[in-house]
């Protein structure tokens, strides 16, 4: 009796195949980690001076933020299919989604143009003053 299991051809195959598709999880895995940090630094600048810059070249940043929202799209659907697959600790092996949507809850887009819209200042409660 063996203790060791030979694969078959047919195993052999499949294993072949189930590399090949990690692999190419792992490629959308790094390219949706890649866009989630750039989205961070990229809306992390001052927003007045971020919707200057937007709205300075508004055709092409439209452009820019739709194509990187329909790739962030796809690679996210893409990943889902493996959300399954765990490490040997049991975290998820693909944790990475790359972001959809502005990332500044005070920027929007008119149909126009870039807004910015400050947050309301926060209101100061005076202390009543105890007779």
């Amino acid at each position: 009796m063996s203790l060791l299991h030979t694969p078959t051809a047919a195993e052999s195959r499949n294993a072949f195949r189930e590399s090949l598709m990690l692999e190419g999880a792992e490629a959308i895995h790094h390219a949706a980690s890649v866009r989630k940090q750039a989205h961070i630094k990229f809306w992390s600048v001052e927003p007045i001076q971020l919707v200057a810059d937007l709205n300075a070249d508004l055709v092409k940043a439209l452009i820019l933020m739709e194509n990187n929202k329909l790739q962030s799209l796809r690679d996210n659907a893409s990943l889902e299919l493996f959300a399954d697959v765990k490490n040997s600790d049991g975290s998820q092996r693909f944790p990475n989604r790359a972001p959809t949507e502005i990332g500044h809850p005070d920027i929007t887009f008119d149909g126009e143009a870039f807004v910015y819209t400050a947050p309301p200042e926060p209101e100061i409660e005076e202390e009543e003053e105890l007779p």
